[in-house]
C-alpha cells in the first residue's frame, strides 16, 4: 500500500511549479477520501473515525462502549495532587502560622549564621 493505506490509490509526486504557471485544475487543493460509513467516537481517546462495523477503537484499542470511569477518577486525583503541590490552597483553608514553622526556623538560622559571620570578621 501507499501512504493512504492498503486500499488507497498510489499517487505520484511531481515537482511543484509556480502557481501562475498552473491551470485551474492543478491549483485546486487535493481532497482526502471521505469514508461515508457511519462512525462512533471513543470516550477515552476521542477518536471519531471509528466505523460502525469495528468493535475496537483505532487509536487506543478499547472496546466500543467502554466507559473510562477509573481513568477519569485517576485524572481527578492527579489534578488534586498537582493543585496541592503547586501551592494552590482551597478557598476554605485559611493561613496559619503553624503551617510555616519550617520557614520561620530557616529564617532564624539564617539570621544566626549571618550574625556569627559578622562577629567573626569584625
Amino acid at each position: 500500500g501507499g501512504a493512504g493505506g492498503p486500499g488507497a490509490p498510489r499517487r505520484r509526486l511531481r515537482p511543484r511549479r509556480h502557481p501562475s504557471a498552473m491551470s485551474d485544475e492543478e491549483t485546486r487543493p487535493l481532497t482526502r477520501r471521505v469514508d461515508s460509513r457511519p462512525t462512533w467516537t471513543c470516550k477515552l481517546c476521542a477518536q471519531s473515525r471509528n466505523t460502525e462495523d469495528s468493535d475496537r477503537c483505532k487509536t487506543c484499542g478499547r472496546a466500543r462502549g467502554h466507559d473510562p470511569q477509573s481513568y477519569r477518577k485517576h485524572l481527578d486525583e492527579i489534578r488534586k495532587w498537582n493543585a496541592q503541590a503547586s501551592g494552590e490552597l482551597p478557598e476554605d483553608d485559611e493561613f496559619k502560622w503553624s503551617d510555616s514553622w519550617g520557614l520561620i526556623c530557616g529564617l532564624f538560622l539564617l539570621v544566626i549564621i549571618i550574625g556569627l559571620l559578622t562577629w567573626a570578621y569584625l
